[in-house]
């Protein structure tokens, strides 16, 4: 899953664990990786997505951007996201 980073916050700073929230004022790109939907892909077709998601991470840094690279669970690392923003939301207004 990617999200783009076109949802503009105000100072929302992101803990060293989890790294959602980015320092730039605003949500970062992120990649998930749902390891169970890999499972039985061989070396070579893991391998070409790592490199691929690296590429995407360079591509996007090189347009001022960045993509946090994650594992887990979906619903539990937008539900901390959500939490992040219902918070700093609540602290701007």
């Amino acid at each position: 899953m990617l999200l783009h980073n076109s949802f503009p916050l105000k100072q929302i700073r992101g803990s060293h664990d989890d790294e959602i929230i980015s320092t730039e004022e605003r949500i970062s790109n992120y990649f998930i990786f749902l390891v169970f939907l890999y499972v039985g892909w061989s070396k070579e077709q893991l391998e070409g997505l790592f490199d691929a998601v690296a590429d995407l991470k360079l591509s996007l840094q090189t347009r001022g951007s960045d993509l946090v690279i994650v594992t887990g669970s979906t619903k539990d690392i937008l539900f901390t996201l959500a939490q992040k923003v219902r918070l700093a939301l609540e602290k701007n207004s």
